[in-house]
């Protein structure tokens, strides 16, 4: 995409292709960089859901929550994946002391309407079509206390059941969100 492309390539945005085993040596590779980068303090911001909530997108989410016995699925979100989100966590420690999520809400938008489909791009972005109002409720989470990286679970190992701990986390998270949403897009 010209001009955004080019923005995001220079701001560092990494690029992922959606496969676990090659999207893990993407991530590696550039926290690797970001960290040598000395001096410099590293922001990431990192979308778990991996893609943009739209009904095509909702509906493969519902799929797999349907194939991975996950009930219910989300009204408002689609479900996160967190393999990529635990690795760069994992990859960041010690030195990464927090996480923070990110809920955003917008005006306009009704119960069981998808923003995407309601402030579309190019309303949004080339004819003043953005929502009047944007309300974000952020949460901080110490790395420390989130399930998978207490000092004890990474000292004992078991990558696979510190995993574990981190997705059922994770989705309680976005369950948390979903919830948010709902009460925002129902009241306000």
């Amino acid at each position: 995409i010209p001009f955004f492309g080019q923005g995001m390539q220079l701001f560092e945005f990494i690029f992922l292709n959606q496969k676990a085993d090659k999207d893990l040596k993407i991530i590696a590779k550039n926290l690797d960089t970001a960290r040598r980068d000395v001096g410099l303090p590293l922001w990431m911001l990192v979308f778990p859901e991996g893609t943009l909530n739209t009904p095509g997108n909702v509906a493969r989410s519902q799929k797999y929550a349907e194939k991975m016995g996950i009930a219910p699925h989300p009204q408002h979100c689609i479900l996160p994946k967190s393999l990529g989100l635990f690795h760069t966590i994992q990859s960041l420690s010690p030195q990464l002391q927090d996480v923070f999520d990110i809920t955003i809400g917008y005006s306009g938008v009704q119960p069981g309407e998808v923003p995407y489909d309601i402030l579309l791009p190019d309303e949004v972005f080339f004819k003043n079509g953005y929502p009047r109002e944007v309300h974000m409720h952020v949460s901080r989470f110490r790395v420390e206390d989130v399930p998978g990286f207490s000092q004890t679970e990474c000292e004992t190992g078991m990558e696979e059941e510190r995993k574990g701990a981190f997705e059922v986390w994770l989705r309680a998270v976005w369950k948390a969100k979903d919830e948010r949403l709902h009460e925002f897009y129902l009241n306000g």
